[in-house]
């Protein structure tokens, strides 16, 4: 066997090493975040609760008391909308701070800028 040979093995050796310890890593990174339902509860997860089992508090309660726990406030949020952001939703969106910040920003982020503008719409529609 040649030296490139040789050194061929040792480094598909190594990144296979490397590969495994890094699935092991990701693993116990993993089972160390999870609360043992399966899912890995990120913190934008823990909002919602679609998935009550991560939630000892939660789980113990009827599916109807969590069904109205979940869609209760949503229903509210969408009452206080359309009844009170929406009528004045021209003066909360800060357009004109929008608008002057537009040449100072690059093109790729004028989106962004306009999300953060009409911040009321954005947040309905999240």
């Amino acid at each position: 066997m040649d030296m490139g040979a040789k050194q061929a093995i040792v480094l598909s050796r190594l990144a296979m090493a490397l590969s495994q310890q890094l699935m092991h890593q990701h693993m116990a990174i993993r089972a160390a975040n999870s609360c043992g339902c399966g899912s890995s509860c990120q913190p934008a997860y823990l909002l919602s609760v679609a998935d009550v089992s991560c939630h000892p508090q939660v789980a113990h309660l009827p599916e109807r008391a969590v069904f109205y726990a979940s869609v209760v406030p949503l229903l509210a949020y969408y009452a206080l909308f359309a009844t009170v952001v929406y009528p004045i939703a021209h003066t909360l969106h800060p357009l004109d701070l929008m608008h002057s910040l537009m040449p100072a920003v690059p093109a790729g982020l004028h989106g962004l800028l306009k999300v953060a503008g009409n911040w009321t719409y954005s947040l309905f529609f999240c």
